[in-house]
């Protein structure tokens, strides 16, 4: 396919709020080996491991990104579940980063194989990774995630601290106040020595079976008053579509960012559409409503039935179930996936 050509195909879709489709959440798996008690309900924590035996083949999500790129996709994230669990990520990097007009292809994980297959994700052409990680400490970390591996994660950390190949590197921590806030000075630390960035999630509610108070709920307003009793926060300059405020610790090369999802929603500015592991599309994170795409898949793949199913989904987005969410007016009972069905 010529430049030209493809330049023309690539051209974005865009909703009806004039908000463009460019990047691509694909759920690779909703398995996952933690069980942090704010992604799966208690239900699903104690079973453990869950999986769906109807999940995409890689063969499948490759057609599927050639088809969101010519709607104007151009950056792939990679999500579960966990997605180092499914065997050969690497070999589905590799086909995806093969796609022409596909300008970064990243992925998301809680760390925990990162220490085993990291050179093979750099090998494949990875671009970046985000982690998410949520406390330092081995008791609280067994507490949130139901595991005793927190020093395998760090192993991990520290390996892709010496990869510059994908950096720069991304932690994204979910403050719950009453259980990590006490932490967030730590992580301020670790960025400012590491040169890297951590991100401060507010916390969520996604589904019916979570259980969510709003008095756990850290504003980043009040985070960034922790950090500022330590560090001065530079404001940086924030690329229109990006989920995070941006900040810069003086006197060092580490970043701050704060996705103030419940007290600041970016909604109007969201360029993200997301697939399931088994083959739905979501507008939006928090969306009632996602479009079953295997029947254009299987048994027989149909291109343009498919193109018409994403069109319409992301045409017809709301305004956004952050703005609901700040406004009161999300309805958590009508959400039917947790955020390990949905991806990260």
């Amino acid at each position: 396919m010529s430049g030209q050509s493809l330049k023309k195909q690539s051209k974005s879709i865009n909703d009806r709020l004039a908000r463009p489709m460019r990047s691509l959440r694909i759920s690779i798996t909703n398995r996952c080996n933690f069980n942090c008690f704010y992604c799966k309900p208690a239900s699903k924590s104690a079973a453990g491991e869950c999986g769906i035996p109807s999940q995409l083949s890689y063969g499948e999500i490759v057609k599927l990104t050639r088809i969101f790129r010519d709607l104007g996709v151009n950056n792939v994230r990679l999500t579960g579940g966990e997605p180092l669990i499914r065997p050969d990520v690497n070999k589905l990097i590799q086909s995806l980063k093969g796609i022409p007009g596909i300008n970064e292809v990243t992925l998301t994980t809680n760390g925990f194989h990162l220490e085993s297959q990291l050179q093979q994700l750099i090998d494949a052409g990875l671009d970046r990774i985000n982690m998410s990680l949520d406390s330092f400490q081995p008791e609280r970390f067994y507490r949130l995630t139901g595991k005793k591996n927190l020093n395998k994660v760090l192993r991990g950390l520290k390996k892709l601290l010496n990869e510059p190949a994908v950096h720069p590197i991304k932690i994204n921590t979910v403050v719950i106040r009453g259980f990590n806030d006490d932490e967030v000075l730590d992580f301020a630390d670790w960025a400012a020595s590491s040169g890297q960035t951590v991100r401060f999630i507010e916390f969520m509610p996604l589904e019916k079976g979570l259980t969510w108070k709003k008095s756990e709920l850290l504003l980043s307003s009040e985070i960034k008053e922790i950090i500022s009793q330590k560090y001065s926060l530079i404001p940086l300059n924030n690329y229109r579509h990006d989920t995070a405020e941006k900040f810069q610790l003086k006197n060092s090369g580490g970043k701050i960012g704060f996705i103030s999802s419940i007290s600041h929603p970016f909604c109007n500015s969201c360029d993200r559409i997301r697939l399931t592991a088994d083959g739905r599309v979501k507008a939006c994170l928090f969306s009632y409503d996602e479009t079953d795409l295997t029947p254009s898949i299987r048994p027989v793949f149909k291109p343009e039935q498919l193109k018409e199913l994403i069109k319409t989904n992301f045409q017809t987005r709301w305004e956004g179930g952050c703005e609901k969410l700040q406004q009161g007016s999300y309805d958590f009972q009508r959400q039917s996936r947790t955020m390990s069905d949905i991806g990260g």
